[in-house]
């Protein structure tokens, strides 16, 4: 049995293995070079720990004892920080806590399991049974909660919070969850944020690298399976629609159309909005605005027409959907450059009827103009 001390001594920095507990190394090391090579175990003290590594705190059978160079090292429990080798800065509380870690560094585990599989990954917490159990390289993740993050290998950047929070998230980057089972089911999706028991809980984007969802509330978002991008529910139970994407739904009533991001130039029409500058010719065909999801939705449609440059003789912009079976149609026009003209109403287009747009007319010298026309929806839909 080792001899009562205040430190274990040697020529570099002070280590401790358990306060007041000398330590000599017999294998491994030799005495006095600054080396904690000593573990109290359930069964009394072993002294086969091998490497030179500094200021490292082990308790608990096979704890740490792989280390080599691996400095600033703390395990309690059984095999925790067990293959380690040169990581530093490393945290292990808990039977197999990050188990076979080796060049990791600055990880937290606490709890059994807990980051159990990571090898290189670094600057991950994780607290809760198998919690980031599976993380073999992921860096920047927190879990916090029974299972939260447990299948993650490589994903990095990512939160959770609550017992089967991305608990099978393997490769999705930085996504947050926070609730019993938030986010549960994604597996490589990115960029997500859900809070609430649930919320989110079927989502599994593998298509897209980001689904940019946003999902606040008890079950919010359940209705979304992976192909969904760009939404954001707020509301216990909104559900939201299968497939649908860029849209707020806030509570049972609440429905607006978000904006697509425009591509490249700004040329390409995008559902909800055509958004083009510099238009120099009429239109070949009429562009798809929006399609109506509902007959009960009601959208308010605006329309803007402006000169820019060039002798402008006649510049239209026509709009058209249809209302119980007729077709409506609006003209905004405009005639000189550095004028505007515009157009907007409340209506309530028939189901399943595209609001259209098109240039229909652009006359004169050089002439160019800026088009936008938007379909926002401020009433309820499905």
């Amino acid at each position: 049995m080792p001899t009562p001390d205040t430190k274990v001594h040697g020529v570099g920095p002070w280590n401790e293995g358990l306060p007041y507990i000398l330590v000599t190394p017999t294998t491994g090391g030799a005495a006095g070079d600054g080396t904690v090579n000593g573990i109290l175990t359930a069964n009394g003290y072993h002294d086969n720990v091998a490497g030179t590594g500094a200021d490292n705190e082990a308790f608990g059978t096979n704890a740490l004892i792989s280390n080599t160079t691996g400095d600033y090292n703390t395990a309690m429990g059984q095999s925790a920080l067990y293959t380690n080798t040169t990581g530093d800065y490393n945290t292990a509380m808990g039977q197999s806590a990050l188990y076979t870690n080796t060049i990791g560094g600055y990880n937290s585990a606490m709890g059994q399991g807990a980051l159990e599989l990571n090898t290189t990954g670094s600057q991950n917490s994780a607290m809760g049974q198998n919690a980031l159990q599976l993380n073999t390289t992921g860096s920047l993740n927190s879990a916090t909660g029974q299972g939260a993050l447990y299948a993650n290998t490589t994903g990095g950047q990512n939160s959770a919070m609550g017992q089967g929070a991305l608990e099978l998230n393997t490769t999705g980057n930085q996504n947050s969850a926070m609730g019993q089972n938030a986010l549960y089911a994604n597996t490589t999706g990115g960029r997500n944020s859900a809070v609430g028991q649930g919320a989110l809980q079927n989502y599994n984007n593998t298509t897209s690298a980001n689904g940019n969802l946003v999902a606040v509330g008890y079950q919010a978002g359940d209705n979304y399976t992976g192909t969904e991008i760009g939404n954001i529910v707020i509301g216990a139970g909104v559900l939201g629609t299968v497939g649908e994407s860029n849209v707020l739904r806030i509570g049972p009533n609440i429905y607006v159309p978000l904006l697509d991001s425009m591509a490249a130039g700004g040329l390409t029409p995008k559902r909800g909005i055509d958004d083009r500058t510099s238009v120099t010719a009429v239109d070949s065909a009429a562009i798809t605005v929006y399609a109506v999801p509902t007959t009960t939705g009601k959208f308010r449609i605006s329309a803007t027409i402006v000169g820019r440059s060039g002798t402008i003789t006649s510049g239209i912009y026509t709009i058209k959907y249809t209302v119980g079976g007729v077709v409506v149609t609006h003209t905004v026009s405009i005639t000189a450059v550095d004028t505007d003209a515009s157009y907007s109403a409340i209506v309530q287009p028939d189901a399943s009827t595209n609001v259209t747009g098109q240039l229909t007319t652009l006359t004169g010298t050089s002439p160019n103009v800026d088009v936008t026309c938007l379909v926002e929806g401020i009433g309820s839909g499905t």
